[in-house]
Order: structure tokens, then C-alpha cells, then sequence
């Protein structure tokens, strides 16, 4: 079943998208509380979100970059205000798909599946084991020690995206609290090995110089 997050502040329209997504086997839970969002899309909880831009105290878009900086769950912008402008501004921020209020929620249904199958088929690559700490990459499994396994976990989920050695530090209990930056190098360098990843000729983990590190693949 596909696990929705639904942030949209006109309840009646919210309950109707809801139960006409339950059609579709789709499980949709709707929120306003931009600190549950936030919670929600750390721990990983949706496949996807829809997201309308007007909301009572805060817009829409600023929830999408906040919601971006963390992952790359798909989100589609749903508003009123359909013009390329708004469109552009959306995609800037992140947005994968924009909908136009009003629509009709067949719509909705036929993006969200494609989005979701756009998605897997170019995640396909990837299965991460986290029982095991084992991650397997185009069919080939690679076993890494606890802290490696967060961080390349941590690339992956963040693939394409620029991550900062403090990022990867935060996402790494046993060193978070007793090492410095510079020792996730070193780790970066034990990762690349077993990867068997050149970073002259990176595959799989790129140096951002001065800035940190980007999964590419």
C-alpha cells in the first residue's frame, strides 16, 4: 500500500481526496503541523506528499525546501495559483510535479503513480539490508561495519544532494559525540574501498570540494 502525506488546510476537500485515494490503495494522512511533517519525512513514514502552497501560517514552498533538504521523497505542489511562474518558483524548490486547483482527483491518482514508478524504476538499482548492514548495488551485496553502513545509507537517501561532513557526523550515533569532521574521511575513503570506488573517477561517491560529499549513481 502506498503511504501518503496529505498537507492541505481545506478539510472538506482533504477528506474527499482522502477517501477517493483509498480506492486506489493509497493510505493518506493529513497533516498541518510543520513540526509532524518534518518528523514524519525524517523517520521515513510516506512514499510521497502532496502539498498545497496557501496554508494558514506558513507556505507551502517553504515546507518543500525544508522537506528537500532532508530527502527526495516526491512531492507534487497542489494549488489554486496555476501560473508558469508559480509553477517555476515550485520546481525550484524541489517540487517533482505541479497540480492546478481545481482538478480532478483522477488526476492526482495517475501523477502520483507515475511519479512513484518513475521513482522506483530509477531506485532499482538499490536494496539496504539494515538487520545486516548490508547494501547490495546492481545485484552485487557490500558489508560494512555500523558507522559505514550509516553513512552510505545516509548518501543514498540523499542521492545527488550535497551532504556536509557535519550532516554525516549527525547521522552516525558511535561518532557522533567523540570524533571531528575530518575523521569521516577517513571513513569515506574505507567505504570507497570496499565499493571499489575510484574518487578520481567516482561511480557511486563524489568529493564536493569544500563543501562534502554527493552520492551519484
Amino acid at each position: 500500500m502506498t503511504k501518503l502525506l496529505l498537507v492541505e488546510d481545506d478539510n472538506e476537500m482533504a477528506s474527499f481526496i482522502k477517501s477517493y485515494l483509498s480506492k486506489y490503495n493509497i493510505e493518506t494522512k493529513i497533516e498541518l503541523d510543520i513540526t509532524e511533517i518534518i518528523f514524519s519525512i525524517q523517520n521515513n513514514e510516506f512514499d510521497i506528499v502532496v502539498l498545497d502552497i496557501n496554508l494558514p501560517q506558513y507556505s507551502g514552498l517553504e515546507i518543500c525546501e525544508k522537506i528537500r533538504h532532508i530527502c527526495q521523497i516526491p512531492i507534487i505542489i497542489s494549488s489554486a495559483r496555476g501560473e508558469i511562474s508559480d509553477k517555476a518558483i515550485a520546481y525550484e524548490k524541489g517540487a517533482d510535479d505541479y497540480l492546478a486547483k481545481p482538478y480532478e482527483p483522477r488526476e492526482l491518482v495517475l501523477k502520483i503513480e507515475a511519479i512513484l514508478k518513475r521513482c522506483k524504476k530509477n531506485n532499482k538499482n538499490f536494496a539496504i539490508l539494515d538487520d545486516s548492514l548490508t547494501i547490495f548495488i546492481d545485484g552485487v551485496s557490500h558489508d560494512f561495519n555500523r558507522s559505514e553502513f550509516d553513512i552510505v545509507k545516509y548518501l543514498i537517501n540523499n542521492k545527488n544532494k550535497i551532504v556536509s561532513r557535519e550532516e554525516l557526523l549527525s547521522c552516525t550515533p558511535e561518532l557522533h559525540y567523540d570524533s571531528q569532521n575530518r575523521m569521516i574521511d577517513v571513513y569515506i575513503s574505507k567505504i570507497r574501498q570496499k565499493l571499489q570506488d575510484d574518487p578520481k573517477n567516482p561511480r557511486f561517491i563524489k568529493s564536493v570540494w569544500g563543501s562534502g560529499y554527493k552520492w551519484i549513481m
